[in-house]
């Protein structure tokens, strides 16, 4: 009996064993060795160790030319060269990566790289011009970003501050947080460049973005300071009301009461016919 007993005792837990789900194994990823030279040279360009960056991947293009990894390498020293200033190396590989692999979601980055080459030497007007060849709506978020403060910085070094300012503004929203406070300087120091109408214009452009709260606090201003102080008060009040959280909302409003206690002392001093 008591031998019948461990038999089903043994059976049943055998039977548990069997039907219990077993925890799942997850299979170890398997990099190549253009993979790893690839990762390495990530890490050197991580660590801003940009020549040896750039060397790593020259080799791995050279061994695995092939590598479906190939045109972020391409795209990558072309990025390492641009940062170190040699501009006809970085070009090269710009160039490579649009003519070797023209279909590859990269080439709008490497049409950006090759544009803001110029920029570097100074040839601001072929930046403007060659703008119109890159599809914005192709670039990733940083990208847009890159590209539309390169297409400011443009304008503004050629005397062109209205373009400026819109493209300033334009990108303003686009920015991560930390992106915003760089742009912003760039429009606080262009804005003062442009007359009133100027503003005006770049407002009508761009429509109620947070932006145009920039706009609106130096539209007041240019009034104010031409006496024209409802006109003045009438943008503070837009700003105020459209942007409550901008950083000028609060000077918006002190300049506002000011500017109307001075348009009511002018007008009791006014004389009536």
């Amino acid at each position: 009996m008591k031998r019948c007993l461990q038999i089903i005792i043994l059976i049943t837990l055998n039977f548990f064993y069997h039907c219990a789900p077993r925890p799942v194994e997850t299979p170890p990823v398997w990099l190549d060795q253009g993979q790893r030279m690839f990762e390495s040279a990530e890490r050197y360009f991580q660590n801003k160790e940009y020549p040896k960056a750039a060397e790593t991947l020259l080799t791995f293009l050279q061994k695995y030319p092939r590598h479906q990894l190939a045109p972020a390498a391409f795209l990558k020293i072309g990025d390492i060269y641009s940062f170190l200033g040699e501009t006809e190396k970085a070009r090269g590989a710009y160039n490579r990566l649009i003519s070797q692999y023209p279909q590859s979601p990269f080439v709008p980055n490497a049409q950006l790289g090759i544009l803001e080459t110029p920029f570097k030497e100074g040839a601001y007007p072929e930046i403007i011009r060659q703008a119109a060849t890159i599809p914005e709506d192709m670039l990733t978020r940083l990208a847009a970003v890159r590209f539309i403060v390169l297409l400011g910085d443009s304008h503004k070094a050629i005397g062109a501050f209205e373009d400026a300012v819109y493209h300033y503004a334009k990108v303003f929203d686009k920015a991560a947080v930390q992106e915003k406070e760089t742009i912003a300087a760039k429009i606080q120091e262009s804005i003062p460049e442009l007359k009133a109408d100027e503003i005006a214009t770049v407002l009508g452009r761009l429509g109620d973005t947070a932006s145009s709260g920039y706009l609106l606090y130096q539209l007041g201003l240019l009034r104010a300071k031409k006496q024209q102080y409802d006109d003045a008060i009438k943008f503070l009040e837009q700003l105020v009301e459209t942007f409550p959280e901008h950083e000028y909302a609060t000077q918006a409003e002190i300049l506002k009461d000011e500017f109307k206690e001075i348009s009511l002392y002018w007008s009791k001093k006014r004389p009536v016919y």
